[in-house]
């Protein structure tokens, strides 16, 4: 399999590393902090680095800044009102293990296996989001990098705050070479999508642009429900699509990039259990020789060389 192949025969996996940030404006932080969600993520964040370090498979971890910075370095001025306001409340309501994400990332840093540290901005402002104009994105971006580098971390990589990408601009200006975008939306039917429900996500379409980031276009989100309504089919569904991308890209079919949050694995633990099986047949199939797993920065190393 040639090195520059990205796009065919290859699996991604990235991870937005967010906490409690990632939730500020729906205020779910709150349900998930009262089911002990972030304190149980610690074992769990354990449990799956050393799953990463006995297959060898590094991983993107894309991380808000705002969640590994020091007191002090806490500074909102930059962002809506709005996002302002629901940070103050996060901060002064919150406990530190749903805000604070240094222990998280110190052990992240301590694993045998060396990860892709992406970002995933500062504040974990959608940049959709009223009076986000691009000088107040730049800001946002600069701070992540800022901050990140003072873990030793050069971020190439991007996540969008829950995928709300309406431009690149700024992103180049952060040295960011690889932004990840939802999956490309088909227009289809419902009878359509009903009959494709259980075929194989679709490949990621990784574009490099001649000026600023290159784009790749995320396959799907590895994730169901813990419970309620439907959960099952979900979860069967989820697997069903997961498995058979990952065997068409041993294969040799188009690449796959799935993606989940680090607090899913701990909120459900079929869900971790899950993943370790699907990333063991990964590796199986990486060792057979019919499959590459690399992180963002892989592909940023490969468009440019």
């Amino acid at each position: 399999m040639r090195d520059d192949n990205l796009t065919r025969g290859r699996l991604t996996l990235s991870l937005d590393f967010e906490l409690g940030w990632g939730t500020l404006e729906n205020n779910r932080w709150r349900r998930r902090e009262r089911a002990g969600v972030y304190e149980r993520l610690r074992p769990a964040m354990r449990s799956f680095l050393s799953l990463l370090d006995d297959l060898e498979i590094a991983v993107t971890w894309a991380t808000v800044g705002a969640m590994v910075c020091k007191p002090e370095d806490m500074d909102f001025d930059h962002v809506p009102a709005v996002q302002r306001e629901a940070v103050g409340r996060f901060l002064s309501g919150a406990h530190p293990t749903t805000r604070d994400g240094r222990d998280l990332l110190e052990m992240m840093l301590g694993a045998r296996v060396r990860h892709d540290i992406g970002s995933h901005s500062f504040s974990h402002t959608r940049f959709g989001t009223t009076g986000f104009d691009l000088e107040a994105r730049r800001t946002d971006l600069y701070r992540a990098r800022t901050i990140l580098r003072q873990w030793g971390c050069t971020p190439q990589s991007f996540v969008f705050p829950e995928n709300d990408a309406p431009s690149l601009a700024g992103l180049a200006d952060a040295d960011i070479r690889l932004a990840r975008l939802a999956p490309m939306a088909s227009r289809t039917s419902r009878l359509t999508r009903l009959r494709t429900l259980a075929a194989p996500p679709p490949g990621t379409l990784t574009v490099a642009a001649d000026e600023g980031p290159a784009t790749e276009a995320g396959s799907m989100l590895f994730h169901w429900p813990p419970s309620g309504r439907g959960h099952r089919l979900r979860r069967a569904v989820t697997l069903l699509r997961a498995f058979r991308g990952l065997r068409r890209a041993a294969r040799g079919g188009p690449a796959v990039h799935y993606w989940l949050h680090p607090f899913n694995l701990a909120e459900n633990h079929d869900l971790h259990r899950s993943l370790a099986r699907l990333l063991r047949e990964a590796a199986a199939h990486r060792d057979a020789g019919r499959l590459r797993i690399i992180p963002m920065s892989g592909i940023t190393a490969a468009l440019s060389g």
